[in-house]
């Protein structure tokens, strides 16, 4: 503390003169009773306690302990002692925290020379007694690990020499404690971890004040030649009489980092799973409202998180408007308990327009009260699935249109003229009972011939591959057939590889659809002159191949597929096959389908 002038040799006015001029430094006067009368502005601002929270109040209410020197205060006010040191005194702060402080009472006298005050100067020792608490703190646990020695103690000069490990040494690398006594710490360190460690104790030896927060991580090599990871915090005591080193306390924390790695790989393979699977997930801690949320949703969206609140749906206000009520409402239902999950389907707006997805999700736990607290789910991008459903309804639509035409255009109309014709026959008859009709009915069983051709037909386009009609072979060749337009383009089928076998009429529809869409995007978009479909089969799986002499694959269609070809994907999906497109040799583009088969004996 700073040498203070002899207040108590001062003119009789000091005190007024003391409150007038207000030193920069903590000071305070004392009437009789220690009441506060006074106090400067550095005081206050050391206390941390307003001016007008002290004036008034006593000594003691400050500094409790105090009462146990009453009989010195006494003295200074009847002038029998010329001043009173107090080297260190706590004043208990409402945060709970202490502030240290050293202070100097001395008397104030009048001119009669009676005591008048006390004048008390203060210096904030809280840092130096922290300090203080800190090393007796860290000697303490030195001494306590020691004594148990569970843990790996090392302790090293500024020169990184080892002049005390512990016997736990021997347990967690299997080495002995005195071989090691001489020997550098840096020794047996992974290299990979060696620049990290020869890093941070430089630091700990320059500045002595230097911690290792947390602990630094590093691997050290067992006797066996196996790696061992360990955690060590280490304090500089150079300047500590008893220790002269730099302690270091390791933990062996294999285990967790074996445990951590393995966390990591599982996550890595978690996150890549739902990556592709365009699935995010989500936890709502329904007690403050908030939610976590993957960060899928917003790589399978679009959407800036900045534009989503953490509320219970964050993306509440990117779902469609008409989509947004039934979301609320069937949510509000599971959290009361009348449903076991939440399902909905809705539309989100991402920034490439709309999205359609699947939320799923459910209560995980709930309080005593039976009150949910956590609702956990998981959000599905359904869109692809979506785009199918319209346009298998579509596709729907216009076979049933077609059938309906085929229907009334074709069968209808032959049907329609065989009654009349009928009805003409039986009325001649009746008029001229030896009349000639056959001619007339020769012309109905024509009529009645091109019915069942035209039911047969309309039957085999939507069985195109059934077993009647010849099988998948025989489907694909009245495909060839039917879709070659002379002098535009030709279209050809090739069997000579196919082994006959018996196919589910399931797989074989699918494989002829698959075929026929594939047919019909070389023939609206290819370009080309000639259409190839070729059919092979092996005893493991069968092979279709569809491939034009067109213009070849454009960067649009390779990067942005139609819904033909996602609905090839599709029905491959549902027969368990692959399906690829690629430029076919010399041009053109050559869509394969490979279909793994069970072993089936030949029809």
């Amino acid at each position: 503390m700073s040498v203070q002038p002899d207040y108590a040799s001062a003119a009789p006015s000091l005190a007024h003169a003391v409150e007038a001029v207000d030193p920069p430094i903590p000071m305070l006067i004392l009437e009789r009773g220690l009441r506060i009368r006074w106090v400067s502005s550095a005081a206050v601002k050391e206390l941390g306690i307003r001016a007008d929270r002290l004036i008034g109040r006593t000594w003691y209410d400050l500094f409790p302990e105090s009462r146990a020197r009453a009989a010195e205060h006494d003295q200074l006010f009847a002038g029998a002692r010329a001043s009173l040191e107090v080297p260190r005194i706590a004043l208990e702060l409402d945060c709970g925290r202490p502030k240290y402080f050293s202070l100097r009472l001395r008397p104030i006298r009048a001119a009669d020379g009676s005591v008048e005050a006390i004048l008390g100067v203060g210096e904030d020792i809280t840092a130096q007694v922290l300090a203080e608490l800190a090393l007796r703190d860290n000697e303490e646990r030195f001494h306590a690990i020691s004594t148990h020695a569970n843990d790996l103690i090392v302790i090293v000069n500024r020169g990184g020499v080892i002049s005390f490990t512990s016997a736990s040494l021997e347990t967690v690398l299997g080495r002995r404690p005195n071989d090691r006594v001489g020997g550098s710490i840096f020794d047996h360190l992974h290299p990979e971890d060696l620049p990290r460690a020869q890093l941070a104790f430089l630091r700990l030896v320059d500045d002595p004040s230097a911690t290792t927060p947390g602990g630094i991580e590093l691997r050290k090599q067992r006797a066996d030649g196996s790696w061992r990871w360990l955690q060590f915090t280490a304090t500089n005591l150079l300047e500590h009489p008893q220790v002269r080193g730099i302690v270091f306390i390791g933990r062996d924390v294999t285990e967790r980092k074996e445990a951590e790695l393995a966390l990591t790989q599982v996550q890595a393979r978690l996150d890549a799973a739902l990556w592709g699977a365009r699935v995010a997930v989500y936890s709502t801690d329904l007690t403050c409202n908030r939610t976590n949320v993957s960060p899928q949703f917003f790589e399978i969206s679009g959407i800036d998180p900045a534009t989503c609140d953490p509320e219970q749906h964050p993306w509440m206000r990117h779902i469609h408007e008409r989509d947004r009520g039934a979301v609320l409402e069937r949510t509000a239902a599971h959290l009361a308990g009348k449903t076991d999950a939440v399902e909905s389907e809705y539309r989100l707006r991402t920034p490439s327009g709309w999205m359609w997805v699947l939320d799923r999700a459910r209560v995980m736990a709930r309080d005593a009260e039976g009150r949910p607290r956590t609702l956990a789910g998981t959000v599905i991008d359904i869109s692809a699935r979506k785009d199918l459903e319209r346009e298998m309804v579509e596709i729907s639509s216009r076979e049933q249109q077609r059938l309906s035409q085929d229907l009334h255009d074709g069968l209808g109309q032959e049907l329609t003229g065989i009654p009349l014709f009928l009805s003409s026959i039986a009325t001649r008859l009746k008029r001229f009972p030896s009349a000639a009709c056959a001619d007339d009915i020769d012309l109905v069983l024509s009529h009645l011939n091109n019915s069942i051709r035209n039911t047969r037909a309309l039957a085999h386009g939507l069985h195109p591959a059934g077993a009647d009609e010849g099988g998948l072979v025989g489907a694909l060749t009245a495909l060839a057939d039917n879709m070659s337009l002379p002098g535009k383009v030709r279209v050809e089928f090739d069997a000579s590889n196919w082994q006959p076998r018996r196919l589910p009429e399931d797989v074989a529809s699918q494989i002829y659809r698959i075929g026929q869409e594939a047919l019909g995007n070389a023939m609206r978009h290819a370009g080309g002159s000639c259409v190839l479909i070729r059919l092979a089969a092996s005893s493991a799986a069968l092979e279709l191949v569809v491939r034009d002499n067109g213009r070849g694959l454009t960067d649009n269609a390779r990067h942005a597929p139609g819904l033909g070809r996602k609905i090839m994907n599709s029905r491959a999906q549902m027969i368990g096959a692959s399906i690829e497109w690629r430029t076919a040799a010399g041009g053109g583009t050559e869509v394969i389908l490979q279909v793994p088969l069970p072993a089936a004996s030949a029809s």
